[in-house]
Formats: structure tokens, C-alpha cells, sequence
């Protein structure tokens, strides 16, 4: 009876020591049953577990501390996806900035727009003094097409004649670049025709008979045929006034281009008497009338 009683206990110490070693390992593998939740995810929770018994009074508040810890990670995930679109969005902006820089650029060298329609006047001085009035029509965003009217008086470069005037309709095609968004030069090709009339004074001899003696007089004289043609060109450069400030008391001026140039034009057909090279230097104020895009600018943006 001694025996079996002393056997019996040492086997009971046994059982304890086996199962206090094996009951941590077998309750994170899951094995205290179906009915129980798994906390593998939160540390706390199942060292917890291993300590506390369903029984005991302080089970049910590990168990809400567990809930609660869950509910937050999964707080904690749900904003991991926007703190990757906010990263997506800055760098988008990021990489925004050079293209921006590439755009300006661009512009510079050609926007994608056409150039705009203007309207206006020119005032030009040198072997003649003249007005003008023009219209041009944007064609690309380098190109353009100008035509209108002079009228002027030519100056006296001494010799018989006395001076001369015209009236005349002109057409220049133009190539413009940006030098900066305000500043620009531009060159072109093209010819006028139409009146040009020159008339001075012509000594006549004669005589009054009986009389033999020969006298002479000035009369007044001028081109016999007045029409004339000719050949040349335009260059300059030009600032587009929209850089003044709208609050500006000259702000009714940002939608104005002013710009100054040369005009050679040699006579391929002149009228008698009529220089043959006249030049002039011109300053121009336009008004823009509009800006039309081009086909290019219309199938980016559709894209």
C-alpha cells in the first residue's frame, strides 16, 4: 500500500511537469480547439493564454484587450494603401515640374498655338517717310501672313527731281521665334505694288518768233507711268505687352504687340524717275485680335 501510494504520486508529479512544458507549445499550434480564436497575430494576447484560464476572472478582459489590438492593425492597414497613393500623388507632381519646364520651352521654340491675329499701324522713316496699315493672320505657331496698305511721301536726295509719293498694298510672309515668353524676332519675304509718282521741275527752251532768240523755262513734270513693283523683306524684333500687371494703369495694353524693323525693297519694276532702292525703319504697334491652336494642340488634348 506504501508502494503503490508513493508510486502514485511521483507519477502525478510527472504528469504535472509534462503538461506545464507542453501545454505553451501545444496552445500556439492551435490546439486548444476549434472553438477558441486564433491570436497568433498579437503576442500579448496569447502569453495571456498560456497563463490565464477560461475560468479565471481576468480571461474575459484579455480577450477584449486581444479585440482590441486587432481592430487596431487593422486600422493601422487600411491606411497603408492612401499613404501609397499620397506617395503616387507628390511623386506625380514631382515629376510634373519638368515636364512644365519642358512645356515652357517648347513654347519658346514653338507652342503647338498658332500665332495670333493682329491688327494695327506702322510708322516708318528713312528714303521715304510713311503710314501704314496692316493686318496679320497667324498660319502656324512660327509662321504668318501680313498684308495692308502704305501711303507716304519720299524724301529729296537732291538731283531734278523734287520728290515723289505713292500709295501701295503690300504682302510679307514671316517666319517669328521666341527669344522669351515676351520677346521675339522675326523675318520675312514678300513685295508691294502700286502708285508711286515722282515730279520735279524741267527746263524747256523755246523760242517766240520773230524772235530767234532761245529762252528757257521750268515746267512742272512727273512719272509718265507711276505704277510700280517691288521686291524685299522685314526684319525685327517684338514685345508682346501681356507681362503688365492687370491691376496696371496701362493694362488696357496687354493685349497689344510692339515691334521694330527694317524694310529694304528694291524696284524690279520702277516708275520714271523713282528710286530705285528705297529702305525704311519702322515702328509697329498691333493689337491682337485672337489665338487660334493648331491641329497638333487639338489631337493632344484629345489624347
Amino acid at each position: 500500500m506504501r508502494i503503490y501510494g508513493y508510486r502514485k504520486i511521483v507519477f502525478a508529479y510527472a504528469f504535472a511537469a509534462a503538461f506545464a512544458f507542453a501545454a505553451p507549445v501545444f496552445a500556439q499550434e492551435g490546439g486548444w480547439g476549434s472553438d477558441v480564436e486564433d491570436f497568433s497575430g498579437v503576442q500579448a494576447p496569447v502569453e495571456l493564454k498560456t497563463e490565464l484560464g477560461e475560468g479565471d476572472p481576468d480571461f474575459g478582459a484579455a480577450l477584449e484587450a486581444a479585440a482590441a489590438a486587432e481592430e487596431l492593425e487593422a486600422k493601422n492597414s487600411e491606411h497603408i494603401p492612401k499613404n501609397e497613393i499620397s506617395v503616387v500623388k507628390k511623386t506625380d507632381s514631382v515629376a510634373a515640374a519638368p515636364k512644365a519646364e519642358k512645356k515652357k520651352k517648347e513654347k519658346r521654340a514653338g507652342s503647338g498655338e498658332k500665332l495670333g491675329h493682329t491688327m494695327g499701324g506702322r510708322l516708318g522713316i528713312g528714303s521715304e517717310i510713311e503710314v501704314g496699315f496692316g493686318l496679320n493672320i497667324g498660319l502656324t505657331d512660327v509662321n504668318r501672313l501680313g498684308f495692308g496698305i502704305n501711303m507716304g511721301l519720299g524724301l529729296v536726295h537732291g538731283g531734278e527731281v523734287d520728290g515723289f509719293g505713292f500709295f501701295e498694298s503690300y504682302a510679307l510672309y514671316e517666319w517669328r521665334f521666341n527669344i522669351s515668353e515676351e520677346l521675339s524676332w522675326f523675318a520675312g519675304a514678300g513685295g508691294v505694288i502700286g502708285y508711286h509718282n515722282a515730279w520735279w521741275k524741267e527746263t524747256v527752251r523755246y523760242t517766240v518768233p520773230p524772235d530767234t532768240t532761245v529762252k528757257q523755262k521750268k515746267e512742272d513734270r512727273s512719272s509718265e507711268n507711276p505704277f510700280g513693283i517691288a521686291v524685299g523683306g522685314r526684319a525685327g524684333i517684338e514685345v508682346d505687352l501681356s507681362f503688365i500687371d492687370p491691376d496696371h494703369a496701362l493694362s488696357w495694353l496687354r493685349s497689344s504687340l510692339i515691334s521694330l524693323d527694317v524694310r529694304p525693297m528694291l524696284f524690279i519694276v520702277k516708275p520714271e524717275n523713282y528710286d530705285r532702292f528705297v529702305m525704311t525703319i519702322g515702328i509697329n504697334y498691333s493689337y491682337v485680335l485672337g489665338r487660334a491652336k493648331s491641329k497638333e494642340t487639338k489631337d493632344n488634348e484629345k489624347k
